[in-house]
């Protein structure tokens, strides 16, 4: 009887296909997985800047009273942000910070002009109604860097809808914040990417891109088709007025598509098709 067992193993040949056949799998897999890693991290870090901002705002409300009784006294829009970003900085941590005149490598992109999502350029300051000399900027404790520009110290602005469509503290426009989630040293500088707004209104912080439903109350199927339209050709399209969107949803799924058209299944994403799965 032989002492010996015969034992059966994998010929190198089959260990390299199967070898093969597992690299393949990963290289198809794992940058998926990434990039979703990622837009998770993206959207938890634009949550966290928008909680940062509002709770520096309704704390410097309390200390100073109401947003628009702050700026009596100053006679421009550099002193309107100067006293704003003064008062907020308060009640936020940061690494760095100042006047755009005089610090420039806070806030990512030259003189506020971005890159969009559909590969051509816009300008923050052209686009909002502000002048970039007179913004402030600065860069969190966590590395996110924020823009800040005050352009009406009444807080009455209207913007994006009718003001007959406003009730309550919608529309009241004081001026803009832009974050930049990676600061300005990292990632694409991209609206829609890494880079998203807010409006600073006299009692919130409200995040670009709104429905203007939510903010009427009501919605209709002409205005849903209204809305829809509107979102593919800002945020889709040039990833512009894109905050709203990403913070209701949780989602950056329109990074997987072309002007909102999903890659590979050709969904239409929208207000209600929020995902290219």
């Amino acid at each position: 009887m032989s002492l010996f067992k015969k034992f059966t193993a994998f010929s190198l040949a089959e260990m390299l296909i199967v070898l093969g056949i597992v690299g393949t799998i990963s290289a198809v897999t794992i940058p998926t997985l990434t990039s979703s890693s990622n837009y998770k991290e993206r959207v938890v870090q634009l949550k966290k800047a928008y909680t940062i901002l509002n709770d520096a705002q309704g704390r410097s409300i309390a200390s100073y009273g109401q947003l628009r009784t702050w700026f009596k006294t100053d006679t421009n829009a550099k002193a309107y942000t100067k006293r704003y970003y003064d008062r907020i900085t308060d009640f936020i941590k940061i690494n760095k910070g100042g006047s755009s005149s005089s610090i420039t490598d806070c806030f990512g992109g030259t003189s506020g002009t971005m890159s969009t999502l559909d590969k051509s350029t816009l300008s923050l300051a052209t686009t909002f109604g502000f002048t970039f000399a007179n913004s402030y900027q600065l860069i969190l404790s966590d590395g996110t860097s924020m823009l800040i520009a005050i352009t009406d110290k009444t807080c009455s602005t209207n913007k994006a809808i009718t003001k007959t469509n406003c009730p309550g503290t919608y529309c009241n426009i004081c001026g803009y914040a832009f974050v930049d989630l990676d600061g300005p040293r990292k990632g694409n500088n991209t609206l829609g990417k890494d880079i998203f707004g807010f409006y600073i209104e006299k009692n919130a912080i409200t995040p670009m891109g709104g429905r203007a439903s939510d903010m009427q109350g009501s919605l209709t199927a002409s205005n849903e088709t209204a809305e829809n339209t509107a979102l593919k050709n800002t945020c889709f399209t040039k990833g512009n007025l894109c905050t709203s969107w990403v913070i209701e949803n949780e989602s950056l799924d329109y990074l997987n598509a072309i002007k909102g058209v999903c890659d590979g299944n050709g969904k239409n994403l929208s207000w209600s098709v929020i995902s290219c799965k």
